[in-house]
């Protein structure tokens, strides 16, 4: 998950805590699956149920220490992860924070609320880039490829929902996970940027082609 983002404060207090579900009042702009950064110290919750006078979390975190009357914050973002080139050469824990980058900031036990990026945005890549300018796109097709291991060659698809022309691309060679490696215009006209690595909701699908369990649309 990434970190860095806006959050926005929503008047949203604790009422209930039990162990990693904790129970809130006082919202009503959060959505199902949506992650939120729980009390002073902002550990990792997703929202895991809305009725109309609660809002129930589950936190990712141990959340010995939180009190009753602390405030949640919310993204506007799901629950997601960042498939990318350098995810099969890493260590994560279960929300995909990187356990080596967690141990030079807090040590070999992890703090509670540590924010780190899911994945190196430094290093580079060598990129071969599959398809050019003018060509019609649409989810799940491979835009190009990294060689991330010996053995594991990973593939950079067009995300859901996105279906139009490349009208542009950037030359096969070296390249992190934020440089945009093709540029696609989809059918309401918007410009649609390709990177590497795609931040990606964990309970969306991703779109395989072929066979009786296609799910590109």
């Amino acid at each position: 998950m990434k970190r860095g983002k806006k959050v926005e404060r929503d008047n949203a207090k604790i009422i209930g805590i039990n162990g990693p579900v904790i129970t809130v009042a006082g919202l009503d702009s959060f959505g199902m699956s949506e992650t939120v950064y729980v009390g002073a110290a902002r550990l990792i919750g997703e929202v895991i149920r809305v009725t109309k006078k609660f809002v129930t979390i589950q936190v990712f975190e141990d959340t010995s220490g939180l009190k009753l009357g602390e405030e949640i914050y919310k993204t506007g973002r799901l629950l997601s992860v960042t498939p990318g080139p350098g995810i099969i050469t890493n260590i994560f824990d279960g929300i995909e924070r990187p356990l080596p980058a967690i141990e030079k900031e807090s040590g070999i036990f992890i703090d509670k609320g540590v924010h780190v990026t899911n994945l190196d945005t430094a290093r580079k890549w060598d990129t071969k880039v599959l398809v050019k300018e003018g060509d019609e796109v649409s989810a799940g097709q491979v835009v190009a490829e990294v060689q991330e291991t010996q053995s594991v060659l990973h593939r950079v698809m067009i995300p859901p929902n996105v279906r139009g022309r490349v009208v542009s691309v950037a030359a096969s060679g070296a390249y992190d996970i934020t440089e945009v490696v093709a540029e696609v215009l989809d059918l309401n006209g918007n410009t649609r940027a390709i990177k590497l690595a795609q931040e990606w909701p964990i309970k969306t699908a991703r779109p395989v082609s072929g066979g009786r369990f296609s799910r590109v649309r």
